[in-house]
């Protein structure tokens, strides 16, 4: 091979070794979304564990309420079990672009609005505590959008004052508790996003479909109460003010 040919192939192989990044990023950020999303519900951060459903199930069928370790995390499988008051939601976002990702806002949307489930209240609290940095969303509020927790109280705007950059592989985890009151609610939750300068919307929710939460109500015509320890829900008086369970 001449001196001529030699200096070409080193030029032809030093050009691959600059291009073949490039075009591997370019075909990836052009062949997957630029943030990799998932949603789980993690009812471990939040105050209680309670239940509420529309259907009145006697002391007889206590059955049907599900076991009581069920509750804490996702919640039990019993059909028509609904989060009372508080649901803790973990999003995990991950950076998969080359491109410049900055998460900007979150915020509920909200798909059915509903009056609070009075049926069956199923008292259930907590034990033990969650992380203690996280967001809140109160979706009674006019704009239900991620706030700062100051104790059990919801303060400024999250992001007012924060944005988050993720890299190509970087990962952030968002624990997100979710407040109702006045209602039965159907939701999903948004991201706010900028890629590339360009403003985006990322719509999030559990693989197995929208949120779902409900208020208390000032009567249920069922309630159960769990009193700790290996025992099972027990019956109590449902003529109290919220079911008789402490709000």
């Amino acid at each position: 091979m001449t001196k001529t040919g030699l200096v070409i192939s080193a030029l032809v192989v030093a050009l691959a070794g600059v291009a073949a990044p490039w075009l591997w990023n370019s075909v990836r950020d052009i062949t997957r979304p630029p943030l990799l999303v998932s949603a789980e519900v993690d009812n471990t951060t939040v105050g209680n564990y309670s239940h509420a459903f529309a259907a009145v199930i006697p002391p007889e069928r206590v059955a049907e309420l599900g076991p009581v370790g069920d509750y804490p995390s996702g919640g039990p499988p019993a059909p028509g079990a609904v989060k009372l008051e508080q649901l803790g939601t973990k999003i995990t976002v991950e950076g998969a672009s080359s491109r410049n990702v900055v998460i900007t806002g979150m915020r509920a949307r909200i798909l059915a609005r509903e009056p609070n489930l009075s049926g069956t209240i199923a008292c259930i609290g907590a034990e033990g505590g969650g992380p203690t940095i996280r967001v809140g969303i109160d979706l009674d509020e006019l704009d239900p959008t991620a706030r700062v927790i100051e104790g059990r109280e919801l303060g400024d705007r999250y992001f007012a004052d924060n944005a988050i950059t993720l890299a190509d592989g970087e990962t952030v985890v968002f624990q997100v508790e979710v407040r109702a009151g006045k209602a039965h609610y159907t939701w999903v939750l948004e991201l706010d996003v900028v890629i590339d300068g360009k403003a985006q919307t990322i719509e999030v929710r559990p693989q197995d479909g929208p949120y779902e939460i409900t208020g208390r109500a000032d009567r249920y015509r069922s309630a159960f109460s769990w009193a700790g320890g290996h025992g099972d829900f027990e019956p109590v008086p449902a003529n109290q003010e919220g079911g008789g369970c402490a709000g």
